[in-house]
């Protein structure tokens, strides 16, 4: 009992930091990197014991990358003090999403002896290697890594209601909101710096 209250408080500690991240990094506030530093340890011991090591590895990378995203926001592209919102062209998002696509692949091939079935290590590896890329483009402040990140959390809802984590299952319907909201309020930002 004692150890499953345990889990219980370090799954809503990850919530409320993964939380407080977001809030953050929607206002472009450079202090949603140390958050996420924090956030990314305390969800990688969750997704572990929740058995997802993709999803453990994936809080490696965004511990990583919160460092990198703290130092670019901070520091600007060397031409400016602040970085500012970016847009890619069509082309590279296709040359992204072929890459998540096939590294997707890969990792379930990979991971094919796991036990779990195609379709859910399929799915595991979209997230994860969605989330990898989606992460960069937040460190650069790419506008369109809201819209990766809408479709990536309403397809991580179902994975994590799967192994049992419904508080997390719970942030990830908050996420693909609020990341809908981070799209709306960094197109407007775009716009204003644009003009």
């Amino acid at each position: 009992m004692l150890a499953a209250l345990a889990w219980v408080n370090l799954e809503t500690l990850g919530v409320v930091l993964a939380l407080a991240f977001l809030l953050l990094a929607t206002a472009e506030n450079s202090l949603c990197w140390p958050v996420a530093v924090v956030s990314s340890v305390v969800y990688m011991v969750v997704f572990w014991r929740a058995q997802l090591p993709l999803q453990a590895a994936l809080n490696g990378f965004y511990l990583v990358t919160a460092l990198y995203g703290w130092w670019a926001w901070r520091h600007g592209d060397g031409e400016q003090a602040e970085l500012a919102i970016q847009r890619w062209p069509l082309r590279r998002h296709l040359l992204l999403i072929a890459a998540i696509a096939a590294l997707t692949l890969l990792s379930a091939y990979g991971l094919r002896h796991s036990g779990d079935p195609l379709g859910w290590l399929l799915l595991d590896g979209l997230i994860s290697w969605g989330a990898v890329a989606a992460t960069v483009m937040a460190t650069r402040k790419v506008l369109e890594n809201w819209l990766y990140w809408v479709v990536l959390d309403a397809a991580a809802i179902y994975l994590y209601l799967a192994r049992d984590l419904q508080q997390t299952a719970l942030l990830f319907v908050v996420y693909t909101l609020m990341a809908s909201y981070g799209y709306w309020r960094w197109r407007r930002n775009y716009r204003l710096q644009a003009a």
